[in-house]
């Protein structure tokens, strides 16, 4: 099986030297396994984002502009289902990491922390 003529070879050389995960071979056939690597590096983006989204909703008035109303009601439901999920990926995956204190999940958990405090107090 080729895609845009790479070898499936080819493309799992590349994703194991890319770090983002590896394809382990076995009896049972392929299987992936995520790295915490690309992990860490995805729920701090989504922590920032969320956390941008949320605080510039609450201090800039997003009505002004029908366009950007529209992007933000779209948006909410997902951002509303992350402010809440992501800290418990974090904290899962802290768990897994023993608490290290240089840990980039502690870092979410308290900047969505900090977003939930603003978003729950100022109004």
């Amino acid at each position: 099986m080729a895609y845009l003529n790479i070898t499936i070879t080819q493309w799992l050389v590349y994703l194991s030297s890319r770090r983002s995960f590896f394809i382990c071979t076995s009896a049972g056939g392929l299987r992936e396994v995520l790295l915490f690597y690309e992990m860490k590096k995805t729920v701090l983006f989504l922590s920032i984002l969320v956390s941008l989204f949320w605080l510039a909703s609450r201090f800039i008035n997003i009505y002004r502009f029908a366009l950007v109303g529209a992007i933000f009601e779209i948006l909410w439901l997902p951002m509303i289902l992350m402010v809440f999920c992501l800290p418990l990926i974090s904290f899962y995956y802290l768990l897994k990491e023993k608490f290290s204190v240089n840990s980039t999940y502690l870092y979410a958990i308290l900047l969505l922390s900090f977003t939930f405090l603003i978003i729950l107090f100022f109004k």
